[in-house]
């Protein structure tokens, strides 16, 4: 989570940029083509796991901020690159999602910020978050916790990690705020887990 001081009298941190980050296997091209699109993806009619519907990446992306960007690479140097814009889809009046393209690098915000595998992984960056609420990222952190651990709660057991981590943007560099370093635990809501 990035946040920002607001300008008034009264200033605040507010969280406006969102990084995600993953070490998975990464996305095809073919595949990032399409998992932009509402009900896109690659999983449909998968009877296990996450993913099967095509709505998660658009559907929370598009929920928090205008505009957001995924990268994703399966080996070192080949990252393929696409975004959704809703200002530039309304005013072009396409509809239409750009091609995705392949770049040479990630952005300047994920070298900043996060330690990525250079073999294989996703990137998602929400850019100028404005649908983000509560928009402190203290406050953000406890609300997250809890849904996070249950929707993940068996990959967390068998040993995956998701932490969270937060900078402040000064306009010129990020600090970590260490206090709010945070790692998310299962949450198993009928005890069915045989811890």
């Amino acid at each position: 989570l990035i946040q920002k001081q607001t300008k008034g009298k009264t200033k605040q941190w507010h969280v406006k940029e969102v990084l995600v980050a993953d070490d998975g296997l990464g996305m095809s091209k073919e595949i990032l083509q399409v998992a932009l699109r509402f009900g896109g993806g690659s999983r449909h009619g998968s009877v296990a796991g996450l993913g099967k519907f095509g709505m998660g990446l658009p559907n929370s992306s598009a929920s928090q901020c205008n505009r957001f960007e995924v990268y994703t690479w399966q080996k070192k140097g080949e990252v393929y690159y696409n975004y959704f814009d809703f200002e530039e889809i309304y005013n072009e009046g396409t509809g239409y999602l750009p091609l995705v393209e392949k770049v040479d690098s990630l952005p300047q915000r994920a070298g900043d910020t996060l330690k990525l595998s250079q073999s294989h992984g996703t990137l998602v960056h929400w850019i100028n978050c404005d649908g983000v609420n509560p928009k402190r990222a203290s406050t953000i952190i406890k609300h997250m916790m809890v849904p996070l651990g249950r929707t993940f709660r068996y990959y967390l057991k068998d040993g995956i990690k998701i932490k969270i981590r937060v900078f402040d943007d000064n306009g010129h560099t990020l600090s970590e705020k260490k206090e709010l370093k945070t790692e998310v635990q299962p949450v198993d809501p009928l005890f069915l887990m045989d811890d």
